[in-house]
C-alpha cells in the first residue's frame, strides 16, 4: 500500500523540521542584532495572490522571521 512505502515522502513532518530549523536560525540571527525578515512583493490583485500571501505571513510567523507585504498596481 501507498502508506507502507518508505519512498513516498510526507510534506508535513519535513516542513515541520524546516520551520524549525529556521525558527532557530532566526532566533540566533536575531540575539546578534540581524532581525530577519520576508518580505512578499506581489504586482497586480487577484485573489490567488493574497492567499499565497497570507500563508507566507503565517509560515513567517511560525519560523519566528519578521514579514512585510509590498503591493504594486
Amino acid at each position: 500500500s501507498l502508506s507502507d512505502d518508505s519512498r513516498y515522502l510526507r510534506g508535513g513532518p519535513v516542513a515541520q523540521r524546516i520551520i524549525a530549523s529556521v525558527r532557530e536560525d532566526a532566533a540566533i540571527a536575531t540575539a546578534e542584532g540581524f532581525a530577519p525578515k520576508l518580505i512578499s512583493i506581489t504586482v497586480g490583485d487577484t485573489a490567488a495572490v493574497d492567499v499565497y500571501v497570507r500563508n507566507q505571513r503565517a509560515k513567517a510567523a511560525l519560523a519566528g522571521i519578521g514579514f512585510e507585504e509590498r503591493r504594486f498596481a
